[in-house]
């Protein structure tokens, strides 16, 4: 190809290789395909092996960015019924404590005695 300067390099590479290594994952994305557009448009023979390669690596790599939408739907939905469950959870402790605190309303100690005690601290103090 020569240098960097040649119209063959600019027109695949309209934004070089290194400033698109340093963009965001979707700027980076959309800069990829304009460069994979731009390959699959107009090589030169000596360069055929090598864009089908890039047009393989770039199905595999649009195959697997299809999954990664759908495990982040994936993972999002879990940790929305997860933070539900923990707020249910919150809720029941609330309640029974409440349900404890009308049965013995004067004892507050034997309704504390229900709940587990938190784990106290084992940070070491700082020696000198």
């Amino acid at each position: 190809m020569g240098t960097n300067d040649r119209d063959l390099y600019r027109g695949v590479f309209a934004l070089a290789p290194s400033k698109v290594a340093v963009l965001g994952e979707d700027d980076r994305r959309k800069a990829y395909l304009a460069v994979n557009a731009a390959i699959a448009k107009d090589v030169p023979k000596a360069c055929e092996a090598a864009a089908k390669g890039v047009g393989a690596a770039h199905g595999e790599y649009n195959k697997a960015y299809g999954n990664r939408d759908t495990a982040d739907g994936v993972l999002r939905d879990a940790d929305n019924a997860e933070a539900k469950a923990r707020d249910e959870w919150h809720t029941a402790v609330r309640q029974l404590k409440a349900q404890l605190t009308n049965l013995f309303p004067r004892e507050s100690k034997k309704v504390l005695r229900f709940f587990p005690a938190p784990a106290k601290s084992k940070k070491k103090a700082l020696e000198g």
